[in-house]
């Protein structure tokens, strides 16, 4: 039975790239915005700011799943630019236009005062109405809000005793700089475009806040784009490199959900229908492989599709799979080990083969693969109670080895290359903490829930989502400056 083509690759077949027009004025911090948001190193612009073109397609070396088009903002009397923005915009949206070749969000970038002036231009007003009007989906970000919170925060006399740490006293300069951006700010966009969502962003690197910031961005532009009921939120989702929340939804979404609609051999995670006359390794390698693409890692060296990488995730689930029966045969003298589901203290070994290091991951409860178990796996699909824990805990596991890793890769700016220590910290740190206490809930699961009900329903696919709410980290808590 040939395998069909994968969703995620059939998504970036149907939209090529995330297509985002970025509008604001030279110095308001759009370059810093798409750093932090798709995690590129490099100022993907125009050199000289006079020649900036909206037309053209910059696109980073470092993240091709996005193309960005800038746009210059719409002070008075420089009508040019809303024209041209507007003329664009004829080009890029509408039904005959293909898809991919469409602008699919806009982000207009205004500046946060923090000395008086205007905030909002009446080009700004025109411009909304034309993204409403050609129904693309746009969001206003009020950059460089760090420059606000600090004019509250150096005020004259304004820190008790001159300490500019005290938490309270950062609160209540949070309190005030929030005040004053809902004052001259938020209230004059609601009244010019009642229903435009808006964020605020700062400029300040290597910030928490700034993080949860752009992640928050991102999180409304997903919101946005998916109400139009396409698949382009997903190709968003993958771009994107700020919010692991809305990495986590693209990736249950496309394994759990999207399978079926888009390609149509999935038939609900119980069921399985249409693995019906493969072998387990195979569906576990389609759950591999959708998972690590939705997450987008800098990973020239193919880490995370290795078969040094694979085992190993394989090396963990094996443990929920067999019966409480069967585990003495499965995995004999370590039985003690296995009851306790990797509950035990990891070592990373970080032995170098070759020009690329090994994945430097856990001695898993020190049990390699067992024999059975790979028996196991060359077994034809069967809808029974070891399939389905097989199946959640390969997606559950993975999911939140990928969060560690995003957290550990992928939130640190700059972003870098994946090396195999950093995988081999993820497993760890997921060994560490919750492997035991997810296994045993899917085993939980299965012994209180019939078989034939969750054929019947989509409640397995429930309880994976529930399992990964309850056991990730979740994105960068905000932190006030």
């Amino acid at each position: 039975m040939a395998t069909p083509p994968l969703v995620s690759r059939e998504i970036v077949k149907e939209y090529r790239r995330f297509r985002i027009l970025v509008v604001g004025k030279s110095g308001v911090g759009k370059s810093s915005l798409i750093r932090y948001a798709f995690g590129v190193t490099t100022t993907i612009s125009h050199e000289d700011p006079g020649e900036c073109k909206i037309d053209d397609e910059l696109i980073s070396e470092q993240n091709d799943l996005f193309v960005l088009h800038d746009s210059m903002g719409f002070e008075p009397g420089q009508e040019k630019n809303l024209k041209e923005a507007e003329q664009f915009l004829d080009k890029r949206s509408g039904s005959q236009v293909p898809i991919y070749k469409r602008v699919h969000a806009i982000w207009l970038c205004i500046q946060t005062p923090h000395a008086g002036g205007r905030v909002l231009e009446t080009g700004d007003e025109i411009f909304l109405k034309l993204a409403a009007a050609k129904n693309i989906p746009i969001i206003v970000v009020f950059t460089q809000f760090d420059k606000l919170f600090d004019k509250h925060l150096f005020a004259p006399s304004a820190a008790p005793n001159g300490n500019l740490t005290d938490p309270k006293f950062r609160a209540r300069c949070l309190k005030s700089a929030e005040a004053e951006l809902e004052k001259n700010c938020v209230r004059p966009l609601k009244k010019m475009s009642p229903k435009v969502p808006y964020a605020r962003t700062s400029d300040s690197d290597l910030s928490r806040s700034d993080m949860a910031a752009v992640a928050n961005v991102i999180a409304l532009t997903r919101d946005l784009l998916e109400k139009d009921g396409s698949l382009v939120w997903v190709m968003s989702a993958m771009a994107q490199r700020a919010s692991a929340d809305t990495k986590i939804k693209a990736s249950i979404d496309v394994v759990l959900h999207l399978l079926t609609t888009r390609v149509g051999y999935w038939s609900g995670l119980a069921a399985g229908a249409k693995f019906m006359g493969w072998n387990l390794e195979k569906c576990l390698d389609i759950l591999h492989s959708e998972i690590v693409a939705t997450w987008n890692f800098l990973d020239d060296d193919n880490l995370l599709m290795s078969s040094e990488f694979v085992e190993e995730i394989k090396k963990l689930i094996q443990f929920v799979v067999p019966g409480e029966s069967e585990t003495t045969s499965w995995f004999g003298q370590n039985l003690d080990k296995v009851y306790k589901l990797v509950g035990i203290a990891a070592t990373v070994t970080a032995a170098v083969a070759g020009p690329i290091a090994p994945i430097a991951v856990p001695a898993i409860a020190g049990v390699g693969l067992s024999v059975l178990f790979a028996a196991y796996l060359g077994k034809v699909y069967q809808s029974t109670p070891e399939t389905l824990r097989c199946l959640m805990a390969y997606i559950v596991d993975l999911t939140l080895i990928m969060e560690e890793l995003f957290h550990i890769a992928l939130a640190c700016r700059p972003v870098r290359k994946l090396t195999t220590e950093d995988i081999g910290l993820a497993v760890k740190n997921y060994v560490e903490s919750h492997a035991e206490k997810v296994h045993s809930e899917i085993r939980s699961y299965t012994r209180a829930s019939k078989l034939p009900n969750i054929l019947r329903s989509r409640k397995a696919e429930d309880e994976v989502k529930s399992l990964i709410a309850k056991y990730r980290r979740g994105d960068q808590d905000s932190a006030d400056r």
